[in-house]
């Protein structure tokens, strides 16, 4: 791989590559079976990944990459793994406007731990995005993986509808892995 300025110096591979045909978007030489059994050798210990700023290999870029967690395994995961909006929230979105305040309820996964709630809404001439952190969150007194949180910074007078609206629900898993529940409508 060598360094490409057109791509702010992001590394771009040599010669065929698999992946996306844009110069600056990641690209791999090895075809997805290898690629998976390089994954599958590091989450066993059994490969190291170390960066070379150099094509010659002569001077490290970095210490070695090492997997801390185990890695998401397919045959491992299920919607039980992350985060879900109840569908009385999916309504609430569905039916939603730019200028609505907006209640959201959702459970988390036992182990889990929500930081942080996105909310985004765009029309053609205006946007609005809102966050909940932890301490903006409501836990349910009945059941302990129940939250809730509201939104309701809009101050629009006039409802305007919006074209398209995200919500997005990030935390850790109970290995201490980044996950996230992404909610998109248009």
């Amino acid at each position: 791989m060598t360094e490409n300025a057109r791509c702010n110096g992001i590394l771009s591979a040599n010669g065929p590559s698999y992946g996306s045909q844009d110069d600056c978007a990641g690209k791999f030489n090895l075809p997805e079976d290898k690629i998976l059994q390089i994954n599958q050798a590091m989450r066993s210990g059994q490969v190291k990944v170390r960066l070379f700023a150099q094509a010659d290999f002569s001077q490290p870029l970095a210490k070695d990459i090492m997997v801390r967690q185990p890695l998401f395994a397919p045959s491992k995961l299920s919607d039980r793994a992350f985060a879900k909006l109840s569908n009385a929230s999916v309504t609430t979105l569905l039916n939603a406007n730019l200028s609505s305040d907006i209640q959201l309820a959702w459970t988390s996964p036992a182990g889990a731990e929500i930081s942080f709630v996105i909310l985004g809404m765009s029309s053609q001439k205006n946007h609005r995005s809102e966050s909940l952190s932890r301490k903006d969150m409501v836990r349910g007194s009945a059941n302990p993986l129940a939250f809730s949180g509201q939104f309701n910074q809009s101050k629009r007078s006039q409802p305007e509808a919006y074209d398209t609206l995200h919500s997005t629900l990030y935390g850790t898993d109970g290995l201490g892995r980044t996950v996230a529940s992404f909610y998109d409508i248009k």
